[in-house]
């Protein structure tokens, strides 16, 4: 058994059991259906287990399917963690800011003046 798991087919599983469908989990990971086809049948395989059933239309999780899910969403979470701490773009809602540090020199009577204007205005 090979002791890697990916993190795009964590993703993938994630994706197919929370939409409950191989098509919507495409669209949401911007993949064709057969790449997230393909990422959960390799994950059965490295790992011996079915993590999928199909019921009726809908897709839903094998016990074993639900453990990995378990597992899966703290490694995601903490993978994406470990990418926003390092990324220059930061998300908040719908607005996205860059990251960086800026050192800015003011003098200081500004500062005062801006802060204690009865001080300034003597």
């Amino acid at each position: 058994m090979n002791q890697r798991l990916s993190i795009d087919a964590l993703r993938a599983l994630q994706s197919v059991i929370d939409t409950g469908s191989m098509t919507r989990a495409a669209k949401q990971l911007n993949l064709s259906q057969s790449a997230v086809s393909w990422k959960i049948k390799r994950l059965e395989e490295q790992l011996g287990r079915t993590l999928i059933d199909r019921q009726g239309g809908a897709l839903i999780a094998t016990v074993d399917g639900e453990a990995l899910l378990m597992h899966g969403r703290q490694i995601l979470q903490a993978h994406d963690r470990a990418l926003a701490h390092f990324s220059p773009l930061v998300i908040a809602g719908d607005s996205a800011f860059w990251r960086h540090r800026a050192d800015v020199a003011v003098p200081v009577g500004h500062l005062v003046g801006d802060l204690y204007p009865s001080t300034s205005a003597g």
